[in-house]
């Protein structure tokens, strides 16, 4: 493996590029491995991540990493074709698609590619009529099904014992067929597979990525049609999914008493999970893509940092974290006083907004948001001087002076370097910004603030 591919990478915050390496790696050794003790040549994997651990941003830069070794690779967005009335025809459009776009590209392997799609199109359409058949018994009932064939057959002088013995023999010729169209389709595949050989090394690979999203009914038939029709030599398949909530789509499918851990143990031969990422590295670039020069400084101690202790004291996850930032990033934005945001009294407030907790200015919302009755979760903060400032300590300080008259702030005394020494010294900075007359701290407009901007998290629930 010693093709660069360091480019594809350096957005990679999550540093995920080794785990490309030994994946590719580990496919293609696998299926020559298989080869060599006479099994089949194929793969099914899935890597399993939560939402927030980029699994999209990994299946795109495995798909490039790939191709960067002359691979035959295919990126499927699930989600975006689950319209479709079966998945073979976006799997096939996606591989015709790919192969149309190479330099070089042989009769021979166009005709054999015209062949597995059209047998590809014919399996489809068969499954669709069968579909139609199971639509109508769902809406009108088995019973209204018969009825309206009993009273064709009755227009036509038949018996209804007539048809069922002709529908009978047809099911077993239609099961015929289709097993037929399956074994032809597998073997017009692996002919455009041979063909390709001089052009690009074995195997081909698909990447499939949103299954997770899918619905039900569509999820499934990808799976069906990946184990049926796809198990054949020098194919690899590559799911990205949150496997808990594909389970969860399954047994809406199937009833909450299905097993659907065990059923999705049928489709893939392993599952990658990825190591925990390095929380400050990945805090560290995120919080470098908003425009921090609107959030108060902490001396000796860089935003980030601050913003990871923050989280890592409530045991935040990717997902949370992510959607925290935003949260943060938006209050930014629609943040219109000229004083910067105050990131130790706004920090736990937009915590508090992630966990669905009222947002109450107090300084009992830490302590509901550890879930300690004495406020003694993990800690926060940092040092200044002589001292350690705990971050709860500074959060209850901003709600409770912000609630102070601004002409009263200067006539605090405070002991150096204390969280109410510092609290002061932001809210006199902040009454050289404010206009006179106005005597309320615009710190007191950080949980509206953080609730409106909460509200766009209805976007973002995505897997």
């Amino acid at each position: 493996m010693n093709q660069d591919i360091s480019d594809i990478w350096t957005d990679d915050l999550l540093r995920r590029e080794a785990d490309a390496r030994f994946i590719f790696r580990f496919l293609e050794n696998r299926i020559a491995e298989r080869g060599r003790l006479g099994g089949k040549r194929c793969f099914v994997l899935n890597i399993d991540a939560d939402w927030g651990e980029g699994k999209s941003f990994f299946i795109e830069r495995l798909n490039q990493t790939i191709g960067r070794h002359g691979r035959l690779t295919v990126l499927i967005n699930a989600w975006e074709d689950d319209h479709a009335d079966d998945p073979l025809i976006a799997v096939m459009s996606a591989i015709g698609h790919k192969i149309e776009t190479l330099n070089k590209v042989s009769e021979k392997t166009k005709s054999a590619l015209r062949k597995a799609t059209a047998i590809g199109g014919r399996i489809a359409y068969a499954a669709t009529k069968g579909a139609v058949k199971k639509t109508a018994e769902r809406f009108i009932g088995t019973e209204g099904v018969t009825d309206i064939l009993a009273e064709g057959m009755h227009q036509a002088g038949k018996s209804i014992e007539d048809i069922y013995d002709a529908e009978g023999k047809k099911l077993f010729d239609r099961f015929a067929e289709s097993k037929k169209s399956m074994e032809d389709f597998k073997r017009q595949l692996r002919q455009v597979l041979i063909s390709l050989k001089g052009d690009l090394s074995p195997p081909l690979f698909v990447l499939i990525d949103e299954l997770d999203r899918c619905r039900p009914p569509y999820a499934i038939a990808v799976l069906e049609r990946v184990k049926h029709l796809f198990d054949i030599d020098d194919v690899v398949f590559v799911f990205a999914t949150n496997a808990d909530q594909l389970q969860h789509s399954i047994a809406a499918a199937y009833g909450a008493n299905f097993d659907a851990s065990r059923y999705l143990r049928r489709f893939f031969d392993q599952t990658y999970r990825f190591a925990e990422p390095n929380r400050l590295d990945y805090v560290v670039a995120k919080v470098g893509q908003i425009d921090c020069s609107r959030l108060s400084q902490f001396p000796n101690k860089s935003q980030a940092s601050f913003v990871l202790d923050v989280f890592n004291a409530f045991s935040l996850s990717l997902r949370d974290i992510d959607q925290c930032i935003e949260i943060l990033h938006d209050c930014i934005t629609a943040w219109t006083h000229p004083a910067p945001l105050e990131l130790g009294a706004l920090l736990p407030l937009v915590v508090a907004q992630q966990k669905r907790l009222a947002l109450t200015f107090d300084r009992q919302l830490v302590s509901r948001m550890q879930g300690s009755k004495d406020g003694q979760g993990k800690s926060w903060g940092f040092p200044i001087g002589n001292n350690f400032i705990q971050g709860q300590d500074l959060f209850a300080k901003f709600a409770d002076l912000s609630a102070t008259p601004m002409v009263n702030a200067f006539d605090l005394r405070a002991s150096e370097y204390t969280a109410e020494w510092f609290v002061r010294d932001a809210l006199i900075s902040e009454s050289r910004h404010r206009p006179s007359g106005v005597t309320t701290s615009w710190i007191r407009e950080y949980p509206e603030l953080v609730r409106t901007a909460g509200r766009f998290m209805t976007d973002r629930t995505g897997s």
